[in-house]
């Protein structure tokens, strides 16, 4: 099967669940101490778009996205910090000043139990949005 196929049987399946996607916060790498009206708890898949809904970049966590978040704009803060690498290519692509948007698919909607299936889901919708800091 190639790369083009399997693209075309999971496209269909992508549009159905980017409906899933809810706002989740907003921020600015410049905010400090910043407390997000998000719940701490929350896994899965992550988008990080510019506020007209652009997607930027596609992230998972099994742990909290709102510490994913944290170390996202540290590292665009910082953007030799050995522990993140996305801020070097948010500074790469002139993004860095941006305000940001924050949206999400929880872990639980999407039924994930497991890192491998955190990583399917997160490569099927990076093909399908095509973020612009993993795009073509």
């Amino acid at each position: 099967m190639t790369i083009k196929r399997l693209k075309d049987l999971a496209f269909p399946y992508c549009e159905e669940i980017v409906h899933l996607m809810k706002i989740g916060f907003y921020f600015n790498r410049k905010e400090k101490n910043k407390r997000y009206k998000f719940p701490s708890k929350i896994s899965g898949i992550y988008f990080i778009c510019l506020k007209d809904g652009t997607v930027l970049y596609v992230g998972e966590t099994g742990s909290c996205i709102k510490s994913r978040i944290r170390n996202h704009k540290r590292s665009m803060n910082e953007p030799e910090w050995p522990i993140e690498k996305s801020g070097k290519k948010f500074h790469n692509v002139g993004l860095q000043d941006k305000e940001f948007m924050v949206k999400y698919i929880s872990s639980e909607e999407l039924e994930i139990s497991s890192k491998k299936e955190r990583l399917l889901y997160e490569s099927l919708l990076c093909n399908y949005v095509n973020p612009i800091i993993y795009g073509d």
